[in-house]
């Protein structure tokens, strides 16, 4: 490995450590939803062990179309494999008003991976999308505006469309491109960078409850693993523990990350070199950069990977859809026999050509 590409992995896994950025907030009033609590994605736990973990899981027919009326004799959840008592299946749709759960949007414009030019025309794109759902949206939403050294998020979230518009214009005026590095050096500072602030808005985020959809706007950052930058030694063991950390992070927040990519046109191809982390890893000698990536962890949180259109309220319809109609999924966990022990988590659903979307696993500890 080169000596300079060996110093720039070894300073980024550090910087990783670093204090997270400032949150700040503008005064969006909070609105009142009247509704009432359900589980959080947390485990449940007693004095000396954890018991239950809850799972927020789509079920969708081969068109995508949320399947409802499904019981808990119609899922099958395999930890690590082996199949689990499954303690509780609540059936969730928002469009009911006899079934409403606290569920809200977080929509994140990502002004650190992308130019300016980009960043202007989503702003357009996010009027269009408040200017067509009307004065009301049907789940509270809030904007969280991704720029260095800050990530600005409102208050709290609300169906106000006009509120959200004025969120966007007084972001709009003061906003200036992210100078980095050049080269190898820029990526790093970006991917710090985003990090970090996906880190602050999960932060920010558990201390609501209910589920959050967070849609992060852009490509996010690096485009796969360099096989001339593989982490070794101490390096590696502070990746994984980084990695852990933020998936830690997600699944406490109850956060499904959704990562929507607009700029994927022009005959430009989607890299899907992410998918091979997709699955975790238990032992630091296998940690590698691309667990990292941003469409590594929407996957991991059960979210979606959208490209291929620049109709941004299309794609943001597609997102929202998730919180329409879903599953909260209850087991008992199994033992852990060593501390970060990953589990992988698979739901089967006992009908034809009904499949499940969920959470890709989570870090156990004995």
């Amino acid at each position: 490995m080169r000596l300079d590409r060996l110093v720039s992995v070894f300073l980024v896994v550090l910087s990783l450590h670093a204090p997270k950025p400032a949150v700040s907030q503008s005064p969006t009033p909070m609105e009142p939803t009247g509704r009432q609590p359900v589980s959080d994605f947390r485990a449940v736990v007693t004095a000396d062990r954890v018991q239950a973990i809850s799972l927020d899981v789509q079920a969708a027919d081969k068109s995508g179309a949320p399947v409802p009326n499904l019981h808990a004799g119609d899922f099958t959840v395999l930890d690590n494999k082996q199949p689990q008592s499954i303690a509780s299946v609540q059936a969730i749709d928002i469009t009911s008003a006899e079934n409403e759960a606290p569920v809200e949007i977080i929509l994140a414009i990502d002004a650190i991976n992308v130019g300016k030019e980009t960043v202007i025309e989503e702003f357009d794109w996010l009027h269009k999308y408040l200017d067509k759902s009307g004065k009301q949206l049907a789940l509270p939403t809030s904007f969280a505006f991704l720029q260095d050294p800050n990530v600005t998020m409102q208050n709290h979230p609300t169906r106000d469309t006009a509120a959200l518009s004025r969120f966007l214009d007084s972001n709009r005026t003061g906003f200036r491109a992210l100078r980095t590095s050049s080269g190898g050096w820029g990526d790093i500072e970006r991917e710090q960078i985003s990090l970090n602030e996906l880190n602050s808005i999960a932060a920010q985020s558990e201390r609501r409850a209910g589920r959050k959809l967070l849609l992060w706007i852009g490509p996010g950052w690096g485009e796969g693993p360099d096989p001339n930058a593989r982490p070794i030694g101490k390096t590696q063991l502070k990746l994984f523990n980084e990695i852990i950390a933020e998936s830690d992070e997600l699944r406490k927040a109850r956060i499904t990350l959704e990562m929507i990519d607009p700029t994927i046109s022009g005959g430009r191809i989607f890299n899907f070199n992410y998918e091979p982390f997709v699955k975790g890893i238990s032992d630091a000698r296998n940690a590698e950069y691309g667990h990292l990536m941003l469409p590594t962890l929407a996957a991991q949180s059960g979210g979606q990977v959208l490209y291929g259109s620049t109709d941004l309220p299309a794609l943001i319809d597609r997102c929202v859809a998730d919180a329409n109609s879903y599953y909260l999924v209850t087991y008992d966990l199994p033992h852990a026999s060593h501390a970060n022990e990953y589990h992988t988590i698979e739901i089967k659903i006992d009908r034809p050509d009904v499949v499940a979307r969920t959470r890709a696993g989570y870090y156990g500890q004995p």
